[in-house]
């Protein structure tokens, strides 16, 4: 997804999860993640103030779900909320 110039990706297989930013990887978790989920954080690059970028990933009823998060407001969000 774009969000103010940056690509914001999230990538999923049964090794690993990624959160891309204008494609540099900026938190990575490795393995099957637990049904309850996992939180992946950066942020967006050239901004001088700290722009926290957050990728929340689960499972539910055997499929994937992602919401995504800039400053604290969902931007993305794979299933309704």
């Amino acid at each position: 997804m774009d969000h103010e110039g940056s690509t914001i990706v999230v990538t999923n297989s049964l090794s690993t999860c990624k959160l891309e930013i204008d494609n540099v990887i900026a938190d990575v978790c490795f393995g099957i993640f637990s049904i309850n989920g996992m939180t992946l954080v950066g942020r967006l690059p050239g901004t001088s103030e700290f722009i926290k970028v957050k990728a929340v990933v689960g499972a539910r009823f055997l499929k994937y779900q992602c919401a995504i998060f800039v400053d604290e407001k969902i931007v993305y969000s794979s299933t309704d909320i």
